[in-house]
């Protein structure tokens, strides 16, 4: 007996449409980092967006049960800060920009696109591992992502980031995405699929 499937296989394909209030309805979040790591990237493909993550995802999210954290964090199995469950995340460190690097990250579209519109807006970017203290020590932290946006995260495991208020350089990419993705900034228009 294989478990492979060896012979072509027909294909459906379905699509479901409904409403999406706001995934995470804090104007800032509290975000408790799981005992959960990242999935390995060399047990499976790290950046793709495959069904059996979404496991990982659960699991973590399912922690924060009866607290009162809004959102996971995972590291990597190196320690190094990876991403929210369904997030991508930023630092802010002395007015530059810091996201993990690809490897061990899904390369979310939001994720690119903040990483675009901060370049035009004149801010550094680095791509590169973060450590939990590196984070711990940030000025500002936000999460980036399809359903989330760009929402802005107020502590990790009880420690405040920055003031523990919504910083001026993620809310001022916030307003940016805001504008852009809802085809009010022309440069834009790119990112945009009419239908």
């Amino acid at each position: 007996m294989q478990l492979l499937i060896l012979e072509p296989a027909s294909r459906d394909v379905h699509i479901a449409c409904w409403s999406w209030g706001q995934y995470l309805p804090h104007a800032l979040l509290d975000v408790k980092i799981s005992s959960y790591i990242r999935i390995h990237p060399r047990s499976t493909i790290a950046d793709a967006k495959l069904v059996g993550h979404y496991v990982n995802s659960i699991l973590a999210s399912e922690e924060l049960q009866g607290t009162n954290y809004h959102e996971a964090l995972f590291l990597d199995f190196e320690g190094n800060v990876a991403e929210g469950p369904g997030e991508n995340i930023f630092l802010v460190k002395n007015g530059q920009l810091y996201t993990p690097q690809l490897g061990t990250i899904l390369p979310g579209i939001t994720r690119s696109t903040i990483i675009e519109l901060a370049r035009d807006n004149g801010l550094t970017v680095q791509e590169c591992r973060i450590t939990s203290a590196d984070l711990m020590k940030a000025d500002e932290a936000f999460f980036t992502g399809t359903a989330v946006e760009v929402a802005l995260i107020r502590s990790v495991d009880g420690h405040l980031i920055g003031s523990g208020g919504a910083g001026p350089l993620a809310s001022k990419l916030k307003a940016a995405y805001g504008e852009a993705v809802r085809g009010n900034d022309s440069r834009y228009g790119h990112f945009l699929t009419w239908t």
